[in-house]
């Protein structure tokens, strides 16, 4: 039997019931024809034929290599080389847990390692002991499954699809053809990844330009939505109507409202001629007795005191005929004309200071009936050499002080107490103060129970904490409170300084004037009975970046504190940083921070400047040494004495501008009705309530809470993306 057939044919024939072989065995055939066929005839179920491969090891070891299949031929040099094998190994012989591998090896540059084992229920590609169902590991080569068809070729390592991993660990997830990738679940697409980068939810809805993902929560699907359902906000509660897209302002008891809901637009009354000089006006002082009655002291060149009082209806003062008080000092400041309302029992009087012209100090007690001016008392007991004088009236202790500032640039303080139609008047304390500058302020804190002083000693600002409750005045030490040179840098010496209260904060505000060459400066301070300061904060009023341009820098004539509105009113020169052309003297103001230690940008109040034509409303000129603004005592308003284009001493109330622009915090970005909830939106969203907008344009803050392209010094908000959508930078 030369032939495999005849050996089988011979077997199957029963010619022989078993072929027991020692040692090797050939069977060769010389065509291509089956070299070994096993036939089982056996009718059932079970397994057959079977080629058992039986290692009968008297030492059987874990790992021991129990058969080979080896597929040999020859290479081009003409030597027999294996080119594959399979083997089967046992991985572990303990009676009853026996575990066993099967390997399929090939030979790569003439070597062999295992291509694929299966261990187990495992199968291992490029491993021999897989860890988990399927196991590749391509060594210290990336590696990759590669998925092709008919449509992605398979030519290229750059078709179909692959999942793999790099040689640094980085795992990748590979569409390679330029069609989509989609992910489902519950046998539905939930995400598509397009060919050109885009993101699909259920499909290919890839939503629009600028649209954000946003959560369905657990049980729903996520979607795409505009940018104004989400990014960055928080919810507040409204105290008024909000409509979506307004711009809002953060309240001191963290609620919001819209801006243009608490704006209030300026508003000018008609101006009164009080006199008619033969020159000019000269010093004096705006004061209210209430809300609707009005007082105004003055001195002119006639070198006459006058007092007048008036009505106030709407934006305009009735004032009736002026009242002579006396013959006053012929120059400047000299004359200093001022004055102070009283409160509380003190009510419809107040008390006038001011300088004859033998420099004396005089005080008068006047009062009012409707536009009626009277004068129930009056005196010079305010000593000698007066240059400069200040009063104010101090409520805990029902009575003014005023202080004169002498010849030798000391302070000298006076307690005036009034009892029916007569004033006691104490005697004179030196209060020094080193008031170089003529321009001091008085202040009074009602929260120790003090008044204050403060002065100008060079650059040096200097304050005085004086009691009021002896029969006399008594002062602490003059204390040095800030140094403007060295704090902020002014190469001028200040000039005049104006001093508030701030009774949220309970902070007094110094607010000065540096001169031309210097910006107005402020500090934010807290007095102590002890007679110290306490150094909140100092600043001088600078614009925020990118305002550099204007400084700001100006010499400021009037000042007032209204602490309703939180605002302070100034009335100044140009700024450096102006424009040319507009008028010299115009009012700004500045708004107070919710704590009390900021005061925003200047915000022009228009109705001071200079317009087209080149005309100016109500004439406003300059007049030193004056306090001409004063804010009503629990009102918006404030009245303003000035010398007019014709030099007469005028006066006349205005609405001031109020706004809330500078405390703004965001943009609605739902409607919210007064006392709801509702989300507002903050730095980095995208608000889509707008209209007309101009693509790429910044948008600011404008008085009456709308978006504009003009900087007034109000803040930034943000960028126009579309004519209805603006990006917000600012919050």
């Amino acid at each position: 039997m030369t032939r495999a057939r005849d050996l089988g044919d011979f077997i199957a024939d029963g010619g022989i019931s078993q072929l027991d072989v020692t040692g090797n065995a050939t069977i060769t055939v010389a065509d291509n024809s089956d070299a070994l066929t096993i036939v089982s005839t056996d009718a059932d179920a079970n397994a057959g034929p079977v080629l058992n491969l039986y290692r009968n090891s008297a030492s059987p070891a874990d790992n021991d290599v129990l058969g080979r299949i080896i597929f040999k031929g020859e290479d081009d040099a003409g030597n027999a080389a294996t080119f594959a094998r399979i083997e089967a190994t046992a991985t572990d012989v303990s009676n009853g847990s026996e575990d066993g591998r099967i390997d399929f090896i090939t030979a790569k540059d003439d070597s062999f390692s295992a291509a694929l084992s299966v261990l187990g229920d495992k199968v291992g590609v490029g491993t021999t002991s897989p860890k988990r169902h399927l196991h590749i590991n391509g060594g210290n080569e990336s590696t990759k499954i590669q998925i092709t068809n008919q449509t992605t070729g398979s030519s290229s390592d750059g078709d179909g699809f692959q999942i793999g991993i790099a040689t640094d660990g980085t795992a990748n997830i590979e569409q390679r053809e330029n069609a989509d990738m989609l992910l489902t679940t519950n046998n539905t697409e939930r995400f598509r990844f397009g060919s050109a980068g885009q993101l699909g939810i259920g499909g290919a809805t890839y939503g629009t330009s600028g649209q954000v993902l946003t959560s369905g929560g657990s049980s729903a699907a996520p979607s795409w939505v505009d940018a104004a359902g989400g990014g960055a906000t928080y919810t507040a509660t409204a105290d008024g109507a909000v409509t979506a897209g307004d711009l809002v302002h953060l309240k001191s008891t963290g609620n919001i409202n819209a801006i243009d809901n608490d704006y209030t637009a300026q508003a000018l009354g008609t101006p009164v001629t009080l006199n008619t000089v033969t020159n000019h006006a000269q010093t004096g002082q705006s004061f209210w007795f209430s809300n609707t009655q009005a007082g105004v002291a003055w001195s002119d060149d006639s070198d006459k005191v006058y007092y007048v009082t008036g009505t106030l209806s709407g934006n305009n003062v009735t004032f009736g005929t002026k009242l002579q008080l006396g013959n006053a000092a012929d120059s400047g400041y000299h004359g200093c004309a001022q004055a102070a309302a009283g409160e509380g029992s003190d009510a419809a009087y107040a008390m006038v200071v001011w300088a004859d012209n033998g420099d004396n100090g005089n005080w008068s007690l006047v009062t009012y009936s409707g536009t009626t001016a009277s004068l129930t008392a009056g005196n010079n007991s305010l000593g000698s050499s007066v240059a400069n004088l200040r009063v104010i009236y101090c409520p805990d202790d029902n009575c003014w002080l005023a202080v004169r500032r002498g010849a030798n640039e000391k302070g000298y303080a006076y307690k005036l107490t009034r009892s029916g139609s007569s004033v006691t008047v104490s005697n004179n304390v030196d209060v020094d103060g080193n008031l170089q500058e003529p321009f001091f302020a008085l202040g009074y804190d009602p929260d120790i129970d003090r008044a204050l002083m403060f002065g100008l000693d060079g650059y040096i600002v200097t304050g005085v904490v004086i009691n009021m409750s002896g029969s006399d005045p008594s002062a602490g030490s003059t204390v040095e409170i800030a140094n403007l040179s060295n704090l902020l840098g002014f190469t001028q010496q200040p000039e005049v300084v104006y001093a508030f209260y701030d009774t949220v904060n309970d902070h007094t505000i110094v607010f000065g004037a540096g001169g031309s060459s210097n910006p107005p400066f402020y500090l934010i301070l807290k007095a102590a009975t002890n007679g110290t300061f306490t150094l909140k904060k100092i600043s001088h009023l600078q614009p925020e970046e990118p305002r550099a341009s204007n400084t700001f820098c100006t010499s400021v004539k009037s000042a007032c504190y209204n602490d309703n509105t939180r605002t302070v009113t100034f009335y100044h020169g140009q700024f450096n940083g102006d424009q040319s052309g507009l008028y010299y003297y115009r009012v700004h103001e500045s708004y107070l921070s919710l704590d009390g230690l900021t005061l925003s940008t200047p915000i022009l109040s228009d109705g001071f400047r200079q317009d087209s034509t080149g005309q100016n409303i109500n004439n406003p000129q300059l007049i030193d040494a004056y306090n001409g603004l004063a804010a009503q005592p629990s009102s918006s308003k404030v009245l303003l004495y000035y010398r007019g284009t014709d030099n007469n001493p005028t006066s006349f109330a205005f609405q001031p501008t109020i706004t809330q622009g500078h405390n703004y915090s965001g943009i609605a970005s739902e409607n919210i009705s007064q006392g709801s909830s509702g989300k507002i939106q903050i730095l980095g969203n995208v608000n889509e309530n707008q209209s007309s907008l101009t693509i790429g344009s910044n948008y600011f803050v404008q008085l009456n809470g709308t978006l504009g392209t003009t900087d007034i010094g109000l803040p930034l908000v943000g960028k126009a993306v579309s004519a209805t959508k603006i990006m917000i930078k600012n919050s």
